[in-house]
């Protein structure tokens, strides 16, 4: 396994996927487990976030961080912080999912485009498990390119992206209500 180029470790999930930890999701977390405590405008919970990535960064040996361990870590430090009513309602929001679209491409091999959406579709059946999930597909120019065999962007690119595009769509609308699946192509 390889490390993440900013230090952190990253979240290994119950399914055996790991994903980036960032900031953000776990501020998120923390503010829901505050209102979930009735504090609506709870302003630490950047400030927690941040030191807790800060100490993952800096102090954690391990490349990967489970999330009951992770969950654990911040109930503690909530409750030395003299929060523990927060603490007592923590749990991380669905964690961001990412998916390589090139990785899925060069698996799949130029040319084989019922093959890369067979990989899409296991792919996706495999994130979309939690209500709130966020999945980010990356790389979907790249491994359009990959998939024609080409350098340049052409028409045929464009067909192409519009088909996995449309195909991620349809897939998220028939999977989950369409407020519980937020997804992003890049």
């Amino acid at each position: 396994m390889i490390a993440p180029a900013d230090g952190l470790p990253l979240l290994r999930l119950e399914s055996g996927q790991v994903t980036r930890l960032r900031e953000e999701w776990l501020a998120s977390s923390l503010h829901h487990a505050a209102l979930d405590a009735g504090l609506e405008r709870w302003w630490p919970a950047p400030d927690v976030a941040h030191s807790i990535i800060a100490y993952l960064r800096n102090g954690y040996e391990a490349r990967t961080i489970s999330l009951p361990v992770l969950e654990a870590a911040v109930r503690q430090v909530l409750g030395t912080l003299g929060f523990p009513e927060v603490g007592d309602r923590f749990t991380t929001d669905p964690p961001i999912i990412q998916i390589a679209l090139p990785a899925l491409a060069h698996e799949a091999q130029p040319g084989c485009h019922l093959l890369f959406f067979h990989l899409l579709n296991r792919r996706l059946e495999e994130s979309v498990r939690h209500s709130r999930q966020q999945i980010e597909l990356l790389g979907l120019r790249a491994a359009v390119k990959i998939l024609l065999s080409r350098h340049l962007w052409s028409k045929s690119c464009f067909s192409l992206e519009c088909e996995i595009v449309g195909y991620v769509r349809g897939k998220l609308a028939l999977a989950r209500p369409a407020d519980s699946v937020r997804a992003t192509i890049s």
